[in-house]
């Protein structure tokens, strides 16, 4: 559904991504890993359409991004930022709102309010839709901008399109249950026909949630594949730098490979 070819992102005389080639299904969860730095959060905004590269071309549906109009692109495909500021005193009804006006335009919606109480309830905050967000923890906040994306591609599959959740960390600031609840859903949009796409620090929930990983290494893809395939020893070492030591510290050999 989108893809990138010979992508490359240039800033400062540095090579944030060069020749990057990627592609993400519908109806798969697609993890990006690797060391900070790597280039993941500049990948998931060159798919956004965020940033434009200076060197290839993305792709969405086969044509490229930039022959969408914007309130396309807003129907099609939700953003999670790794940080979402908010100067205002919204409460979290009128946050996860913005969603809805967002993707309005292609995903009309017969009782914006009940969407809205529906999406807080799937995050678990559905009990205090009138809290100021300002009063949040980091980690509600986040769950909150979840609910807010789910709202602008409420579904999965619009008139036989898919329809994307693109998630930067959406797990970092979340303890382990609010970490497990989140990429259950995001793993249940994606079987229901859409498309994720989410930047992964954790290796292990990447083990267990993605259909296909994508690993950087310093800007350029290393490897593409299915977790049980290309998670392993010599991987962690070589990309992470990690000695068997540190290896055996934090993963059991199953997982990682003996």
């Amino acid at each position: 559904m989108f893809s990138t070819q010979g992508v490359g992102v240039r800033r400062g005389g540095k090579m944030l991504l060069e020749e990057v080639n990627f592609h993400a299904m519908a109806g798969r969860f697609t993890a990006i890993i690797g060391p900070n730095g790597a280039g993941k959060s500049t990948l998931l905004k060159c798919l956004s359409g965020e940033i434009t590269p200076e060197q290839g071309r993305v792709m969405m549906e086969g044509s490229p991004l930039t022959s969408y109009r914007s309130e396309e692109i807003a129907a099609r495909r939700a953003v999670l930022p790794q940080v979402s500021t908010l100067s205002f005193p919204f409460t979290l009804r009128e946050v996860v709102g913005l969603g809805i006006r967002s993707g309005a335009s292609a995903q009309p919606i017969h009782d914006p309010e009940a969407r809205i109480t529906e999406a807080l309830h799937r995050v678990g905050l559905g009990y205090y839709p009138d809290q100021l967000y300002a009063l949040l923890s980091g980690g509600e906040k986040q769950r909150v901008q979840l609910a807010r994306v789910l709202c602008q591609v409420w579904e999965p599959v619009l008139d036989g399109a898919p329809c994307a959740l693109f998630l930067d960390e959406p797990t970092s600031s979340l303890d382990l249950k609010h970490q497990i609840d989140v990429l259950n859903l995001a793993q249940t949009y994606a079987k229901a026909g859409g498309c994720v796409i989410a930047v992964l620090h954790d290796i292990d929930l990447a083990s267990v949630y993605a259909d296909e990983v994508v690993i950087l290494k310093q800007g350029r893809v290393y490897a593409t594949g299915s977790p049980e395939r290309i998670i392993d020893r010599p991987m962690l070492k070589e990309v992470y730098g990690l000695t068997d030591e540190m290896i055996d510290l934090k993963w059991k050999a199953s997982l990682v490979g003996a």
